[in-house]
């Protein structure tokens, strides 16, 4: 590296630059180094609380997700509970309404249909 500065220095002293142009030379240099090094930062520095932000809002989410999940299994339990629910009321209805009994019977090639009611069959 010394190399390259010695024939860099060489080079601009045979362009008649003196010592104070090089030095303010370098001290540009240094600079614009220093410039570019600290948006370089400031970017990463940005992106790092940018990354841990979305990191929070990802847990959220997952989270969230874990709820709906235990949501829809609730939802699926109650959906069977009332399905049960109205097979019992279906069951216990058909229980309870009086029934009509039916016969038939054929008198001279025609139908004739007999009903008679029956009283509803005690519940236990």
């Amino acid at each position: 590296m010394d190399i390259f500065f010695d024939a860099l220095r060489i080079w601009l002293e045979d362009m008649g630059l003196t010592t104070a142009y090089l030095l303010t030379i370098s001290f540009l240099f240094v600079a614009v180094v220093a410039l570019i090094t600290r948006e370089i930062m400031t970017w990463l520095v940005r992106s790092r609380s940018v990354l841990k932000t979305l990191k929070k809002q990802l847990q959220h989410m997952e989270q969230i997700e874990g709820e709906i999940s235990e949501v829809q299994a609730e939802i699926r339990n109650l959906k069977g509970v009332i399905s049960a629910l109205t097979l019992s009321l279906e069951r216990d209805a058909q229980r309870k309404t009086p029934t009509t009994k039916t016969s038939k019977f054929e008198t001279n090639k025609e139908t004739v249909v007999h009903q008679t009611k029956r009283p509803p069959e005690p519940t236990p």
